[in-house]
């Protein structure tokens, strides 16, 4: 017996762990088949005690009434005892404090200061209170998806064994195995997990693998406001995205975004890893990077991770812990409710509040601030119910007992990496796999361009980039405006390069013309493996220039340059016109969105 399954319909996020490259699936879940998009995911791998856990987000939209999801995993993880973990120990809750943490410190940033450096120049005129678009940082990021209610699946049948079953929390989850896909495919479909004909392929690649497989669902008289993120407990395989059964009711250009935990800094095994071109994005805030970054995966062959962040755990720590007056409350059966609303409100309100980013072209990186869901929906059925015992036991499942297991996952790991892609349904052809490499430096997730303005009336705009590079621009004296704004630069890439990690080393970077058979190769890889064979021959890129663009004026005085207290040195006519930058800004949004159509 060698991996597991979870049977989901709609935008929850399945994940797994990797055997012959495959793990995971979404179908539908209704009397009648309701037309089910898998818009976007997120999950948090943790590499520790040998073992790899999985935590996934539940997210959805729109308002079916079924709900399912099929994870495929390659083994079976075992007790200290040796023998296959109970069920009910195997997945647990999870909480979405966890990834809403882990988005809002490790989301990528594009930050940029304009500044002049010639004395023949008008002084800045001061703006203490900033240029507004300026400073503003930001990455858009957007899923969603849709679930809904089923009833209990039937015992065994001929093919389809039930091994085990258990509640868990809002969830009824169930571990079967098949002896063929017939019996298997059959078996979903009478018990309410209604695919398509496309995943019977899929599954007969399980089934001969010798997987086995979780159905989850939630229990009758639940609905989609009950949903809470589950943790797995996997085996000891490397950590891997399931995309092939996803594929079957995956949105075009669907993002996935997934951090690791563990000893060292992750990578990409057997898709490529990609570097965005700086050049490529608009300044700041990077409001078109989820079109730059579809087509830099596009460019790279269409499979490829970009690393938006990697640093040490340290400061995740003790940012989930809970207190020895919530241990103790719940612990004394003749605690009150009102002695534990007053405790755990006040701690879900200073610890873990939900913030839930409400973009605009202009303030994309806002929030706002809401109250745990957990913990708001435990104390709204205790206010109805008046039911304490419920309430204290719930409060201790729900909501304590998650929230100690997502703590020691940072006390027992060293770095955190993020990485991202956006794939289309066609390209989700294997399931990606992701290893560790110590020899890796850390990549901080904001980044920072420098303009620098030189001359008046023909002015120069000269953009100095996070990767190095500079280019340089004749904006004919309206530098104080486009100052604000830099635009990509024409013709260039979406993809810096595209590489080849392994365990150890650096990445190396692929030609251009062989990233697609360089894709092809990757197919194979396997941790512990070279991602390559040896024997091919890997051309580098060519080396690029690293200076663009029109001359440079000279001469340059650093002693010159003057900025206003907010960072940005417009003149005084540049300030006045940010405002008639609005439709400009629209203008960009749209015009990354059209490249990304006719990538």
């Amino acid at each position: 017996m060698r991996g597991i399954a979870i049977v989901v319909a709609s935008t929850m996020f399945a994940m797994g762990v990797p055997d012959a490259a495959a793990c995971g699936g979404f179908f539908c879940n209704a009397a009648q088949p309701v037309p089910i998009i898998q818009a976007g995911e997120q999950v948090v791998f943790a590499r520790h005690n040998g073992l790899t856990s999985m935590h996934v987000q539940v997210t959805y939209s729109g308002d079916p009434t079924s709900f399912g999801w099929v994870l495929p995993l390659s083994e079976t993880p075992l007790g200290d005892d040796g023998e296959a973990l109970p069920l009910d120990r195997m997945l647990r809750l999870s909480h979405p404090a966890l990834f809403n943490t882990l988005e809002l410190a490790t989301r990528p940033t594009f930050t940029m200061t304009p500044s002049r450096v010639e004395n023949n120049c008008p002084s800045p005129a001061p703006n203490n209170a900033g240029c507004g678009m300026v400073m503003m940082a930001t990455s858009a990021r957007s899923g969603g998806g849709s679930f809904s209610n089923s009833d209990v699946p039937s015992a065994d049948v001929d093919g389809v064994t039930l091994i085990d079953e258990a509640t868990i929390g809002p969830y009824a989850a169930q571990l079967i195995e098949a002896d063929n896909v017939g019996a298997l495919y059959d078996w979903l479909n009478e018990n309410g997990y209604l695919q398509d004909e496309l995943a019977r392929p899929i599954l007969k690649h399980y089934v001969a693998s010798d997987f086995v497989f979780l159905g989850l669902r939630l229990q009758n008289g639940k609905s989609v406001g009950d949903l809470r993120p589950v943790a797995i407990t996997l085996g000891e395989a490397a950590p891997c995205v399931p995309l092939r059964l996803t594929s079957i009711a995956a949105a075009p250009d669907m993002p996935i975004t997934v951090y690791v935990l563990g000893p060292d800094r992750a990578v990409p095994k057997n898709f490529l890893h990609g570097v965005i071109n700086p050049q490529a994005l608009t300044w700041p805030n990077a409001p078109d990077y989820p079109f730059v970054a579809a087509s830099a995966v596009e460019e790279a062959g269409g499979r490829a991770f970009l690393t938006e962040y990697a640093g040490p755990v340290e400061p995740y720590r003790g940012r989930f812990e809970v207190t020895e007056e919530m241990t103790r409350l719940l612990l004394d059966p003749e605690s009150t409710g009102a002695e534990l609303r007053a405790v755990f409100s006040q701690w879900a309100m200073d610890n873990i509040p939900v913030t839930v980013p409400t973009p605009s072209p202009w303030a994309p990186n806002a929030v706002a601030v809401q109250q745990d869901p957990v913990y708001a929906d435990l104390d709204a059925e205790f206010a109805a119910t008046g039911d304490v015992d419920t309430f204290r036991r719930r409060l201790a499942d729900e909501l304590l007992v998650p929230m100690i297991r997502i703590e020691s996952l940072f006390a027992e790991t060293d770095v955190l990496t993020r990485l991202y892609t956006r794939l289309d349904p066609e390209d989700m052809t294997r399931d990606p796999i992701f290893s560790y490499n110590p020899d890796l430096p850390m990549v901080d997730g904001t980044q920072h361009a420098e303009v620098l303005i030189h001359g008046c009336g023909k002015e120069v705009m000269e953009v100095q980039y996070p990767d190095g590079t500079v280019h340089a621009t004749d904006c004919n004296g309206m530098c104080g405006v486009f100052g604000a704004i830099v635009v990509p630069v024409p013709g260039v890439p979406a993809l810096l390069v595209g590489e080849v990690a392994d365990e150890t080393g650096e990445p190396r970077g692929v030609h251009p013309e062989d990233l697609y058979l360089v894709d092809d190769m990757l197919a194979s890889a396997a941790p512990g493996e070279p991602s390559v064979p040896g024997e091919f021959d890997l051309r580098a890129p060519e080396e690029r220039p690293m200076v663009t663009g029109v001359a440079i004026p000279a001469p340059r005085s650093e002693n010159t340059r003057a900025a206003d207290d907010s960072g940005c040195s417009a003149t005084a006519a540049g300030t006045r016109q940010l405002g008639s930058l609005a439709p400009i800004f629209l203008l960009l949004l749209g015009i990354a969105a059209l490249r990304r159509v006719s990538a």
